[in-house]
């Protein structure tokens, strides 16, 4: 019953406070409002013997050009309140509160509605190079933690009048900010339509990170393979904005979510700076190697020694039986281990400072390996097996893709022991229905490869046309404009 009670009272209080204002507000009402101790109010004397009152947050706000945009107008007379530049009307105690959590202020004249200027200005780092998607050639920008940065560092590479920002505000007590970024003319209706009505529905207190927003708007599924791409650079937004796709940038986040997503996403990147399509094609055919290195090659080790000696070549079965002959456990025990040390070793090289990890990498890979074989704890082949794995895992240049590899690649090997070759096809075949049945914001996960029509689409997830040819936007993403470059790319 009281919690009915507290229930009604809070939703009876934040009704009051989407009203519009009956009377204009006072500083001690406003101060009544939002008791903090780094609230500022006071009055400002004019030059016809009124006042104006002020009130705004001084951990949040640019108090230098609070002076010399505001103060030094009003005080002077230069400028009466409702002629300060972007001075906007304030209609209800939501909007005023809002206002002011945002770092703008709030002017209080005698006779008027109040008035909201925008004057944000909390520190903020400067923009410098991606720190998880490096790439040698091409731009070394990287988004930062503050939104409006962030918007215009797409906005500078897409400079078309038909891309669309939405302002969304989530979270009941953190009010973050959220801009949805699309191309009117380009993007799938339906795709902007279920991101608006997501955003919408979000009812938490608080918001952590962006793949807090993209989990509650986009309700993801159990899987542990990404269906939404993370990304901290402003080319590759703007690129996947040109195809249709839509982003989300979240406020205090330097990345920015990118919807729909394919499994072949995470694998193209950083390709545009590459001369010519061969090029392309052989470096998605490296990254599509380290993928199967980083997923199926330690199961495969595990069911080839757990075969029948009878089934395997001779010389074969000779070799593998000689790697692991003082190993004193069973060849799926000695893999797990291995394979779980190697994954702790990696996220203690990705999680601690540059300088550590570049000592663990080095300690793990040359002084406790060696010692592992020489105490016969494990074969060197195994350790060679382990080494591939971890090397093609990098490959993915998704970290969120790179999880979902390691824990596959546990149920690939205790599927060899048990079955042996065939147990570790099974798992393949069953990780594969696995991502067929995967869809992210209603595009199949295998695109182009999924309901392929003709090789032409089969053939794209590998060869990439040269930048002549690539007449089309790709159609997975159910774009409403297909052709974005005429024959030949010329006029």
């Amino acid at each position: 019953m009281v919690q009915a009670c507290q229930t009604l009272q809070r939703q009876v209080t934040q009704l009051e406070e989407g009203l519009p204002f009956v009377k204009p507000p006072t500083l001690d009402e406003v101060h009544a409002s939002l008791h903090s101790g780094d609230l500022q109010r006071g009055h400002l004397p004019q030059p016809d013997g009124g006042r104006v009152g002020i009130a705004y947050i001084h951990t949040l706000t640019d108090e230098r050009r609070l002076w010399h945009e505001v103060i030094l107008p009003l005080v002077s007379g230069a400028l009466p309140p409702p002629a300060l530049p972007r001075a906007a009307p304030i209609q209800n105690w939501h909007a005023l509160v809002h206002h002011l959590l945002q770092g703008g202020v709030v002017l209080l004249p005698e006779t008027g509605p109040p008035l909201g200027l925008d004057m944000a200005g909390l520190q903020q780092r400067s923009v410098g190079e991606p720190t998880t998607e490096r790439q040698v050639i091409g731009p070394k920008e990287g988004f930062v933690e503050r939104l409006d940065t962030n918007v215009g560092l797409v906005r500078n590479r897409l400079r078309d009048p038909a891309l669309r920002i939405a302002y969304h505000t989530v979270g009941r007590r953190s009010r973050t900010r959220v801009a949805m970024l699309y191309l009117q003319d380009v993007a799938d209706p339906q795709l902007v339509q279920r991101a608006s009505a997501g955003l919408h529905s979000i009812a938490v207190d608080f918001i952590r990170t962006a793949m807090d927003v993209a989990e509650l708007t986009f309700q993801h599924s159990w899987s542990v393979f990404p269906l939404i791409e993370q990304t901290e650079r402003p080319d590759r937004v703007a690129h996947g904005l040109s195809q249709g796709r839509l982003a989300l940038v979240v406020d205090g986040a330097p990345f920015a979510l990118l919807v729909p997503v394919t499994l072949f996403d995470f694998q193209h990147d950083g390709e545009g700076a590459l001369p010519g399509p061969a090029v392309t094609a052989f470096v998605r055919l490296q990254r599509l190697g380290g993928l199967f290195l980083a997923l199926a090659l330690p199961g495969l080790y595990v069911a080839l020694l757990a075969a029948d000696p009878l089934v395997l070549p001779i010389p074969l079965t000779i070799t593998l039986a000689a790697a692991r002959f003082a190993v004193p456990y069973p060849v799926a025990t000695e893999a797990v281990l291995m394979l779980f040390a190697a994954d702790i070793l990696a996220e203690a090289t990705a999680q601690s400072a540059s300088a550590i990890g570049n000592a663990l990498s080095v300690v793990g890979t040359l002084i406790v390996g060696q010692l592992m074989v020489q105490a016969h704890l494990a074969s060197t082949l195994l350790m060679i097996v382990v080494a591939a794995s971890v090397m093609g895992s990098f490959l993915t240049l998704k970290f969120t893709l790179s999880y979902a590899l390691r824990m596959w690649k546990y149920a690939l090997v205790l599927l060899a022991a048990v079955g042996g070759i065939l147990g570790w096809f099974t798992g393949l075949c069953v990780l594969l229905v696995h991502l067929a049945s995967l869809e992210s914001a209603g595009t199949p996960f295998l695109a182009p490869l999924a309901a392929a029509r003709g090789p032409a689409a089969v053939a794209r997830a590998i060869v990439q046309p040269g930048r002549s040819r690539e007449r089309l936007r790709p159609a997975e993403y159910r774009p409403r404009q297909r052709v974005r470059a005429r024959p030949w790319g010329r006029r």
